[in-house]
């Protein structure tokens, strides 16, 4: 429970809008991939992912999001972050992301630390201006805030949607 209120928290100190709170969610997220896909020698694993993605926020325009990734063998990830798009046609959208969570490893791979950062690329395809579908690679790693640190990807096919 600490780790939850913990990423509220730091998530919520970074929607702010030439000062004023933005709290209502623009685009919700359903995701399904696996975890570890890059590494041949390594266990996969199923991936699950629900997201809220914010209007963007700052000058520069950056999305802040916050989530959950879950698999099943116990795997759990609780995550803010903020990500930068890139406009490549009128429905064809690339974007980069960065940010940190709380990590879990249940049944699977150790990553070395509870506080797991998060970087990753996306590309998606609006459907209509109520729907997007894409596919996203993330790597997870510690950055060294322990002395063991595998790191790990991901890939997972995205669903967005507008309520």
């Amino acid at each position: 429970m600490n780790k939850t209120l913990i990423t509220i928290t730091l998530f919520f100190s970074l929607l702010t809008s030439e000062g004023h709170a933005t709290l209502n969610p623009q685009w919700w997220g359903f995701s399904v991939g696996q975890i570890n896909v890059i590494r041949d020698d390594k266990f996969k694993n199923n991936l699950y992912g629900i997201e809220t993605r914010f209007p963007p926020i700052t000058r520069w325009h950056l999305i802040p999001s916050i989530g959950y990734k879950w698999s099943d063998k116990g795997f759990q990830y609780i995550y803010t972050d903020l990500r930068y798009p890139f406009y490549l046609a009128a429905k064809w959208t690339f974007s980069i992301n960065s940010g940190v969570g709380f990590y879990d490893h249940g049944e699977y791979i150790d990553l070395g630390h509870t506080i797991e950062f998060r970087s990753g690329i996306e590309f998606n395809y609006a459907i209509s201006n109520k729907q997007k579908i894409g596919l996203t690679l993330n790597h997870y790693s510690n950055s060294r805030l322990a002395k063991r640190n595998p790191g790990t990807e991901s890939i997972a096919l995205l669903y967005l949607h507008r309520f």
